[in-house]
């Protein structure tokens, strides 16, 4: 894992690692966090992850450094496609 980030309110979790994801949480049951779904597309370890200051939004960085994808998160804190976010199965 190279980052964690918690959304402004605090139900929402990203992190990012070596294997070039970025990973969603919900953290409504801190106990047993949900994924909600992987951001891939990167085109290398994701070096960092963030939420927008609303937390509608999620920015990542990979290694190739000209950024990664961005993903907008509704419906409840679930992905709005925007770049290539796989929901959890």
């Amino acid at each position: 894992m190279t980052s964690v980030a918690f959304s402004p309110d605090g139900g929402k979790l990203v992190t990012s690692g070596e294997d070039d994801t970025a990973v969603l949480w919900y953290l409504g049951d801190r106990q047993h966090p949900q994924q909600l779904a992987t951001l891939d597309g990167h085109a290398g370890r994701v070096s960092a992850a963030a939420f927008s200051s609303n937390g509608a939004a999620v920015f990542t960085a990979d290694s190739s450094a000209t950024g990664g994808p961005a993903a907008r998160c509704a419906n409840g804190g679930r992905p709005t496609v925007r770049g290539r976010w796989r929901p959890a199965s």
